[in-house]
Parts: C-alpha cells; sequence; structure tokens
C-alpha cells in the first residue's frame, strides 16, 4: 500500500510539473510574440487606465518607445478602459511607422484649470511623424462640456476665449485615420494641418448640436487629403476647408 501511494504522490508531482512547464512555455511564447510584432502596450508604461489617475506621462513615454523602434510598431490602448490625458505632444520623425491602436477611451480633464496659455489651443497632438495609422474602433473623449458653458457663444457676457482641438496632426505625411470615435470636443474635434496623404476613414464624430464651434473635421494648408464614410453630428460645420 506504501508502495502505491509513493507511486501516486510520483505521478501527480510529474503531472504538476509538465503543467509548470507548459504555462512557462505559454508565457514565453506570448511574450516572443509581443516582442516580434513590436508591440508597446500602454498599461506596460506605468497607465492606471481607471479614468481618474493621470495617464500623461505613461503615453508619452510608450510614444517614444514606440517612435524609436528600428522596426514597425504597435501602441495599444488597451480595450475596457479609460485613460486620463493632459494635454499632449506626440512627436517624430519616428524611425519607422507607427500604428496607434485605440480600443479603450482617452478622456480629456474634465477642468479647464489643466490647460495652460501656451497650450490652450490643443489636446492631443501628432506632429512630425511619416506613415503614421490611427485605428482601433476607440473612443476620444474631449469631455468638452465644461468648456461650451464658458463659451461667449453661450453666454454672450463671457469674453470669448479659444478652446482645445481635441486631436491634432501636424506636418504629418502618409497619414491614415480609421474607425475611431471622438466625442464631445472642447471646440474642434479632428483638425489636419500641413499634411500630405491623408485618409481620414469610418470615423464616427459627434457632439451636441448647442456645443459651439465643435467642427467635426478641419482641414488647412494639407494637399490630397480624402474623407470617406464619416458620420458626422456636431454643433457647428461637419467639414471646414
Amino acid at each position: 500500500m506504501a508502495s502505491s501511494v509513493r507511486v501516486i504522490k510520483l505521478v501527480l508531482s510529474m503531472a504538476a510539473l509538465v503543467m509548470l512547464l507548459l504555462c512557462s512555455t505559454t508565457a514565453a511564447t506570448s511574450n516572443a510574440k509581443e516582442t516580434q510584432q513590436n508591440v508597446f502596450i500602454l498599461d506596460n508604461y506605468g497607465a492606471r487606465g481607471d479614468g481618474q489617475h493621470d495617464d500623461t506621462q505613461a503615453l508619452a513615454k510608450a510614444w517614444n518607445m514606440a517612435c524609436s523602434s528600428s522596426r514597425p510598431a504597435v501602441l495599444l490602448v488597451p480595450k475596457g478602459k479609460s485613460y486620463l490625458l493632459k494635454p499632449i505632444a506626440l512627436s517624430g520623425p519616428c524611425k519607422s511607422t507607427v500604428t496607434l491602436t485605440v480600443e479603450g477611451t482617452l478622456v480629456a480633464p474634465a477642468s479647464r484649470s489643466a490647460w495652460s496659455e501656451d497650450n490652450i489651443s490643443r489636446w492631443i497632438v501628432i506632429q512630425g511623424v511619416t506613415g503614421l495609422t490611427v485605428t482601433g474602433g476607440g473612443t476620444i473623449n474631449g469631455n468638452g462640456d465644461i468648456w461650451w458653458k464658458n463659451s461667449c457663444k453661450t453666454n454672450k457676457a463671457l469674453p470669448c476665449t479659444t478652446a482645445p482641438t481635441a486631436l491634432s496632426f501636424h506636418r504629418c505625411n502618409n497619414l491614415k485615420v480609421d474607425n475611431m470615435k471622438i466625442v464631445n470636443s472642447q471646440q474642434i474635434h479632428v483638425s489636419v494641418e500641413d499634411c500630405t496623404n491623408v485618409q481620414l476613414a469610418r470615423l464616427s464624430i459627434t457632439a451636441p448640436s448647442t456645443s459651439p464651434n465643435t467642427d467635426g473635421i478641419h482641414i488647412t494648408r494639407s494637399t490630397d487629403v480624402q474623407v470617406r464614410d464619416c458620420v458626422i453630428k456636431t454643433g457647428d460645420d461637419c467639414i471646414s476647408i
């Protein structure tokens, strides 16, 4: 009987060892796959994704890693989370192409105090990048309600001031923005400035009809810009050129 018990224990120990090896192999394969695909996940750079803590620096770190990669890179904003961002500029040139895959939500601060006079006209700026793709089906939420309430177009007793554009592309070439939701911008939702060869497709851009100056897409000083299959419902121009 004692011999049988020892055999059973040995079999169980071998089974546990096999399971441990399988788990280790799976984790190693997953990590190798992520490295091979050159994916930079925002959570790995300190982002909380709870919509309350400031994740601006985490996005800046992840962007710097993706932009400095010598191979095509993916910067992933995970699904099911909300990342609070203060005004931020993501700058190139990058060493290779970058795909910003937004599956979750990027949300702006609720307070206007997050902006200074130096950056009051912008929230998220991407500049000087060639071969950028922004996609993922996620949401960019400008949280613009407080800005609309303080607009001189809403309350004529207030002075007229500048409000941020939610998503700005400046000096970007070979740019694709596809399958994204941009909602409730502080002012303009998407701005394309000094860019060449731009494709904007399958965008959902929405804000209340009473929101002031919330143009959907603004295009200026740019060439070869294509806009197709977009749904735009805002408080001002759907597309301004």
